[in-house]
């Protein structure tokens, strides 16, 4: 995608030389972002940085004196599991990079190649906002989910039961361990085996009809 004119960015980057720190800040400048950046050379610093402020992205060499990408890599994953982690290093070796891929790595590049430098780094950390988003997304519907009044309950097309909400527990005072799947609900809430089969097929009509005609919810009387 087109990368906006000075676009902010905060760089955080893990490199012991000052000459190829510059070069990276100057590609990213060429690439359209307005660049504020920290360089780091161990752990101890890293940490430091990482507590310090936010961070868009880490861009890390491969192999520094101090420290290399795969324990950086380990260090920013504890503060941040979506922060993005690009490695720009010399020829490290496909085998390496794919290591280090494997291990979280947003993305690799040699230093006497850096044309695609301000794409990668706009890529990832698009693709950074929007896993923030959707997991801020899902910390609110779970709250909603939990606070919410009425007895509720998440079940798949399978009939597994992947959570129940608090005001279901209180109501019915089965915990999520109770009912790992929808067959022990029906067991517990309708012990009689005749009635249970009734509800059962009751349920199941009426899941269908909603499955068929695409609606939301399922309206049915047990």
């Amino acid at each position: 995608m087109p990368i906006a004119s000075s676009t902010p960015l905060r760089v955080l980057l893990v490199e012991d030389s000052v000459s190829d720190a510059e070069l990276v800040v100057r590609q990213l400048h060429k690439g359209g972002f307005e660049v504020g950046y920290e360089r780091v050379e161990n752990a101890g610093q890293l940490h430091t940085a990482l507590v310090k402020q936010k961070w868009d992205i880490v861009l890390s060499d491969f192999n520094l004196p101090a420290i290399d990408a795969a324990v950086a890599m380990a260090i920013v994953r504890e503060y941040d599991q979506n922060m993005p982690f690009i490695v720009v290093s010399d020829n490290i070796g496909d085998d390496v990079a794919v290591t280090l891929m494997r291990a979280g790595a947003s993305d690799y590049l040699l230093k006497n190649n850096l044309q695609r430098l301000a794409a990668a780094v706009q890529r990832e950390v698009d693709n950074a906002r929007v896993r923030n988003a959707r997991h801020d997304s899902d910390v609110r519907f779970q709250q909603l989910f939990n606070l919410t009044p009425v007895p509720l309950a998440f079940i798949n097309q399978e009939g597994d039961v992947f959570d129940l909400n608090a005001r279901f527990q209180q109501t019915f005072g089965y915990c999520p361990s109770d009912l790992p799947t929808i067959k022990e609900w029906w067991q517990l809430a309708y012990p009689e085996p005749n009635y249970r089969r009734q509800v059962v097929d009751t349920w199941n009509a009426a899941y269908r009809t909603a499955y068929r005609h695409s609606r939301p919810r399922i309206l049915c009387e047990l």
